[in-house]
């Protein structure tokens, strides 16, 4: 069965119109600067539907998500990193979807400085990896044979990454935008 491809290009920029009119206005009583600030305890998550593919990408502080916002300094922590990006490439068991959806993930990326076998910017190494905020950047393709049916997905984040206190959701399906806020008893993204 064939299905139709989106390039990568047309998938940034749709993400970038969702972030230019979410971020345009006040989200959720906040303005554009605190709302995409470092802040531990939160982590963004953008979402766009094109017809049957699905793209998730979830950024987070690297403290929520190892503990640490270095590049790993003993076998420990390079443990704890290899356990988190094992957790987050499985995007299945990150988000469950209407089950009539037949979602079936395609592709998981993550992107951080934090090590250098991840696919990452070197500058932007140079830049961060020293004394300031390390985030992980997590890009999910999924692809869906019934995407009329995918009324909800729940973010299973919160419960394998305990200090993660909100993820600040921008949605862009064919049918509507959404802009919502997830919490540890809040999980569910509905459509």
């Amino acid at each position: 069965m064939s299905h139709k491809r989106i390039s990568h290009k047309s998938v940034l920029i749709s993400i970038l119109l969702i972030l230019c009119v979410f971020y345009a206005q006040p989200t959720l009583g906040e303005g554009h600067r605190q709302q995409k600030a470092h802040v531990h305890g939160i982590a963004h998550l953008n979402l766009v539907m094109t017809d049957n593919e699905l793209y998730i990408e979830f950024e987070s502080p690297a403290a929520d998500i190892v503990g640490f916002e270095h590049e790993p300094r003993n076998e420990e922590e390079k443990a704890a990193l290899q356990k988190a990006f094992g957790i987050l490439r499985a995007g299945k068991r990150m988000f469950t979807f209407s089950q009539d959806a037949d979602v079936q993930l395609q592709k998981s990326v993550v992107k951080t400085v934090l090590h250098h076998d991840c696919e990452h910017d070197h500058h932007e190494h140079e830049q961060n990896g020293q004394g300031q905020h390390s985030d992980i950047l997590m890009e999910y393709q999924f692809y869906s044979k019934a995407p009329n049916k995918l009324k909800s997905i729940d973010v299973k984040l919160f419960k394998r990454f305990k200090s993660l206190q909100k993820i600040r959701v921008q949605a862009l399906t064919p049918t509507r935008q959404i802009a919502l806020e997830l919490t540890p008893q809040n999980t569910e993204i509905r459509f």
